[in-house]
């Protein structure tokens, strides 16, 4: 990685843990990474939406957009702010997903 890859990756890493899934590939373009990574952080950890409905709002997206990565990455938060795991399950167990934008 150049310097502008390390240092994007370094901040990822101090914000979310590591570097994984989406933002592997974006560092690629580091200024890519670096306003979508930002966008993600204000609207996952400073809005001010409760926490609650953010992560709720983060599993629905998911499973809209057949997000797997998202959807994983946030299911077993989502329980742990209160939102019962019985919905992840329902959503889980709700069946094949339809393909293609024509079908949604």
């Amino acid at each position: 990685m150049n310097e502008r890859q390390k240092e994007v990756a370094e901040r990822i890493a101090g914000r979310r843990g590591a570097v994984r899934g989406p933002f592997r590939m974006w560092l690629h373009s580091a200024e890519l990474c670096d306003r979508v990574e930002s966008l993600g952080a204000f609207v996952r950890f400073e809005s001010c939406l409760p926490l609650r409905l953010r992560e709720l709002s983060l599993l629905l997206a998911a499973r809209h957009l057949d997000a797997q990565y998202s959807w994983n990455a946030h299911i077993d938060k989502a329980v742990e702010v209160g939102i019962p795991a019985v919905v992840g399950d329902r959503e889980r167990l709700r069946g094949p997903r339809r393909t293609g934008r024509s079908g949604r």
